[in-house]
């Protein structure tokens, strides 16, 4: 092998690296110790959804909220569901509040075939209008949020944390 040819891959090695370390460690949000952005969103799949119940963030006032913003078409969000989902019922009787948000262009019967497909264990909300995507600035699938029980936002990653990081951010605003 030349040097030309060995240099070229080094750097793109590096580069896969760099984008993979930063990827994997996700980014804190601005929003962190920020007041939470409102929102009010329709269930579209999950418990709720069959009555056209609607999620509001000032309903959830003392309860810990987990925001999941997710894309069908994003691999990374299919595999985080399911340590999600099993949060979500561990948690569930300590006042911690699960939600999908999608603000895709799907028709309305996708997301319970998408709920059952991909073993969502929580609700799905749509953001058809990325209002919420707008306020959360969310530009990166998947992009969670732990919101703590006076509607503070404690924690805000883009990427996909570990289960064990996730879960030392909700007990840490459990605490």
């Amino acid at each position: 092998m030349n040097w030309e040819k060995f240099r070229s891959y080094a750097v793109f090695a590096l580069a896969v690296g760099a984008f993979a370390w930063l990827f994997a460690r996700g980014s804190d949000s601005p929003l962190v110790d920020e007041p939470a952005p409102a929102f009010s969103l329709p269930i579209v799949a999950g418990d709720g959804a069959e009555t056209g119940d609607r999620v509001r963030l000032a309903d959830l006032r003392g309860q810990v909220v987990v925001l999941d913003f997710w894309a069908s078409w994003c691999g990374p969000c299919r595999d985080s569901v399911g340590d999600l989902s099993a949060l979500a019922k561990k948690y569930e009787a300590r006042g911690v509040r699960f939600f999908g948000i999608n603000g895709e262009a799907l028709p309305a019967q996708a997301f319970p075939i998408i709920e059952r497909q991909w073993g969502f264990m929580y609700p799905i909300i749509r953001d058809d209008r990325n209002e919420a995507h707008v306020a959360y600035q969310v530009q990166a699938f998947p992009t969670l949020f732990v919101i703590d029980r006076t509607q503070k936002v404690r924690y805000g990653v883009a990427g996909v944390p570990t289960r064990a990081q996730l879960e030392r951010e909700i007990t840490s605003v459990l605490e």
